[in-house]
């Protein structure tokens, strides 16, 4: 197993994994809880988010490269995982993909955080 480190608030040094969380944080509103998040729903999240194409790997998803690097092998880990592949027109990275309680919490957190620029005069 390879691991790499970065330096600490060096973003530059990760860009990819910056995008992850700006991606999931379209799911996952600042200010959300994630307390609340089933296995399930984590799941759900994680293959959607894997099988969004990316413009950094030539438009291609992270699931479909993992697959193609490491075989029936890959695709078994993630299956073990709870990973699917998400048909591309069917993607989402919005809250309403958790339903209706998600959708709502990220409401009130987008609220919150528009109140709070308001009151600091952004």
């Amino acid at each position: 197993m390879r691991v790499f480190y970065c330096d600490p608030y060096c973003s530059c040094q990760k860009p990819h994994i910056e995008r992850f969380h700006l991606d999931l944080r379209r799911i996952l509103q600042k200010g959300a809880s994630f307390n609340p998040l089933s296995q399930e729903q984590i799941n759900l999240i994680m293959s959607h988010l894997n099988s969004y194409p990316r413009p950094s790997l030539g438009g291609r998803a992270p699931y479909d490269l993992f697959v193609e690097e490491f075989g029936d092998e890959g695709k078994r880990f993630l299956d073990k995982l709870g990973i699917v592949r998400i048909p591309q027109d069917r993607v989402t990275l919005h809250p309403f993909l958790l339903g209706r309680k998600f959708q709502k919490a990220a409401d009130k957190a987008v609220r919150t955080e528009r109140r709070a620029e308001v009151a600091s005069g952004m």
